[in-house]
């Protein structure tokens, strides 16, 4: 008998990090309480992809066998200022970033 292995894909919208799974805390990732629990539980679960927003840049790295793609936004891309995790962020003021809005061939 054949086992018909299956490819696992997760999205959400905050991702877990946005360039390796040990970084800090952030506005723009979450808490490494919550990171560490749920990316060990995808890995368990044999997810192989997860993609994400929120970042507003093309962003996104590895945790062992699981890949975090994060894509740009479709209206507007940010420039990082700063601290590239987190705030502030002059909503009224945008530093506009390079990156192409649209769709992404990852």
């Amino acid at each position: 008998k054949k086992i018909k292995k299956s490819t696992s894909l997760v999205f959400a919208h905050i991702p877990p990090f946005i360039n390796k799974p040990d970084e800090p805390d952030g506005y723009f990732n979450w808490d490494q309480n919550s990171r560490s629990r749920v990316l060990s539980a995808l890995k368990a679960a044999n997810v192989t992809t997860m993609f994400c927003g929120h970042y507003h840049r093309n962003a996104g790295g590895w945790d062992e066998s699981l890949e975090v793609v994060i894509t740009s936004a479709v209206g507007c891309q940010l420039k990082a200022r700063g601290d590239p995790l987190g705030l502030p962020v002059d909503f009224t003021n945008p530093a506009l970033g390079k990156d192409v809005s649209g769709f992404r061939v990852v």
